[in-house]
């Protein structure tokens, strides 16, 4: 992989190409170039609907809707498929990634590299699992932990996970938490 692929894709694709997660050192580039609708639909939602939120406790010129926009830190490269930035900073605040066709694993990388990254300021990142073959929707909300932490596990994330389902015309609605560490 060339030291210049990425600058390369921005001037394949001047405003707006396929999605970009890359790992400088390990050599890895991830090129999403197919999205679907219900992918779109469930990340565009949410960001609307946190967008209102925010213009409703007034801080619409504190919290900026940052879109898609490329976060660059060291070794990370990313584009979310939402996220929300503090005015004076570069790194998003809040994270939303989606995946209709990603598996649990990837997002659960996705998220924990939102957090973890060198020079990361991300509080939050939100996951969406669609289940396209049956009618199922996860949301999985990972943050860093507030407990205690110790000298051989300074970091932990904390994950809250809500999970939608129709069975027999109702929707249910399945809530958990767990606690994992990072170490």
């Amino acid at each position: 992989m060339p030291p210049t692929i990425l600058q390369e894709l921005d001037t394949i694709y001047p405003d707006k190409g396929p999605k970009i997660t890359a790992n400088l050192q390990g050599k890895i580039l991830i090129i999403e170039a197919i999205i679907t609708k219900a992918h779109e639909i469930a990340a565009r939602r949410l960001e609307v609907y946190i967008d209102q939120e925010i213009m409703k406790m007034g801080l619409e010129f504190e919290i900026l809707n940052s879109g898609e926009a490329r976060t660059t830190s060291g070794t990370f490269v990313k584009e979310p498929d939402a996220s929300f930035t503090l005015s004076d900073h570069d790194w998003p605040i809040l994270v939303i990634e989606a995946g209709v066709s990603e598996s649990d694993t990837k997002l659960k990388m996705d998220a924990r590299g939102w957090l973890e990254s060198a020079g990361s300021e991300t509080k939050v990142t939100i996951t969406i699992i669609i289940n396209r073959h049956s009618p199922q929707i996860d949301f999985k909300k990972w943050e860093h932990s507030t407990s205690i932490q110790n000298r051989n596990c300074p970091r932990q994330i904390f994950q809250w996970h809500r999970r939608y389902y129709r069975r027999h015309d109702h929707t249910i609605r399945k809530d958990s938490r767990k606690e994992t560490p990072q170490c």
